[in-house]
């Protein structure tokens, strides 16, 4: 019983001694997709413009009832109505968010961040994507797409693209990179 405690004192002592670091991602994992307005019916009073009418976002069909207000005509009006519909609709849902988060310990100093090498398994959210991006694409029966990366070398600010592609649901290989 002794020997029990002191083997897990000792473990538990490495463990506090450990440095660990939590390093958490976030990225947006895809745009909103808005289908075109259906079943428009379109209400008329002095000044203003009512609309009703249904729109698939993001492959579910919701429907909207919007009113503008304004001095125009009153096709003006009818479309201004429908664009702060599908505004609203944008805002209020916006895109989908994917986070990952990983725990890393080491027993010594913190590890610098370095850039990804070719090979290397990391998590998507690794790899920044590249501003309008063309998304995911296959490559040998593969999902993959483009990442663009910012890192310090010896003082000067470098920029980095490569391909990820994805072994699995979570793990992504660097697969080039230039």
């Amino acid at each position: 019983m002794k020997k029990l405690t002191a083997i897990s004192l000792l473990l538990f002592a490495n463990l506090v001694h450990a440095e660990c670091t939590m390093t958490q991602y976030n990225r947006l994992a895809n745009e909103a997709v808005l289908g075109p307005v259906t079943d428009l019916v379109t209400y008329f009073s002095p000044g203003q413009c009512r609309v009703k009418y249904n729109i698939t976002y993001n492959g579910i069909q919701q429907s909207i009832d919007k009113t503008y207000q304004g001095d125009g005509n009153i096709t003006t009006a009818c479309q201004k109505a429908i664009n702060l519909g599908r505004d609203e609709m944008t805002y209020k849902f916006g895109g989908e968010f994917k986070q990952e988060t990983a725990l890393k310990c080491s027993d010594g100093d913190k590890p610098e961040i370095k850039p990804l090498k070719i090979g290397a398994h990391i998590m998507e959210a690794e790899a920044p994507t590249v501003p309008n991006g063309d998304g995911y694409f296959e490559h040998n029966h593969a999902r993959c797409r483009l990442f663009r990366e910012h890192y310090d070398q010896n003082g000067k600010f470098r920029t980095a693209h490569g391909v990820i592609c994805e072994l699995d649901n979570n793990d992504w290989l660097v697969v080039d990179k230039w």
